[in-house]
């Protein structure tokens, strides 16, 4: 379904009014200080099975992983861990993005 060229970990799918997000770790390097990876990203579907469309920049901080996507009244909440500070971090919409 995702890029194969594409080093991707800790996935979330969500439905939302009859499209699907999916908000992914980019894990393409070493988890160092200074990386420029190792951050979500987002993307819609059509269908649960793909295909991917409009694969977002990176909507994190580097160094954060697991997101977790939930509706809240009329929005959608994202949760994810800063791993390397030991905290978890929020945002409003899908992977901060409305």
């Amino acid at each position: 379904m995702f890029d194969r060229g594409r080093s991707v970990i800790d996935a979330t799918l969500a439905a939302h009014d009859g499209r699907w997000f999916f908000a992914v770790e980019d894990d393409r390097c070493a988890d160092r200080p200074g990386t420029p990876f190792r951050a979500l990203r987002v993307c819609s579907l059509a269908t649960a099975t793909g295909p991917v469309h409009a694969v977002s920049e990176l909507v994190t901080s580097p160094r954060t992983e697991a997101p977790c996507l939930f509706p809240a009244v009329g929005q959608w909440l994202t949760f994810f861990d800063h791993f390397a500070e030991g905290t978890c971090g929020a945002a409003i919409g899908v992977g901060g993005r409305d």
